[in-house]
């Protein structure tokens, strides 16, 4: 779930939205080649785009913006790397894929690539 510029109105009640809406884009990337062992994507710039309509003054609104961007998940995620632990269950075992290059790859048992175990579920 994200923040919506809704849910930064319920801090500022007093205030009147008459409508709101958020439009997010991405650019991504995909080069190289699967067969080939040297795929690689990713994302080179993400978009909100804000519509506002209000009879209250573009200050308070824009402070209600910046309340609903700062509690908003999705743009906090794309600002901010955070770890990604994937699972895999293969033929009823789990394993962790640690990346590296491809001969590099190898599943092991428990081991994400931060090196730490982790307990079974």
């Amino acid at each position: 779930m994200t923040a919506h510029p809704g849910d930064a109105v319920r801090v500022h009640a007093q205030k009147t939205i008459d409508r709101a809406g958020c439009t997010v884009e991405f650019d991504w990337f995909l080069e190289g080649s699967v067969l080939q062992g040297a795929v690689n994507a990713g994302t080179t710039e993400c978009r909100t785009d804000f519509l506002i309509e209000s009879p209250e003054s573009d200050e308070d609104i824009l402070t209600i913006i910046r309340l609903a961007k700062r509690g908003c998940f999705a743009e906090s995620m794309v600002q901010t790397a955070v770890p990604l632990l994937s699972t895999y269950v293969i033929n009823a075992k789990e394993s962790h894929v640690i990346l590296g290059s491809i001969g590099a790859c190898r599943a092991t048992p428990l081991i994400p690539s931060c090196g730490r175990p982790v307990q079974s579920r």
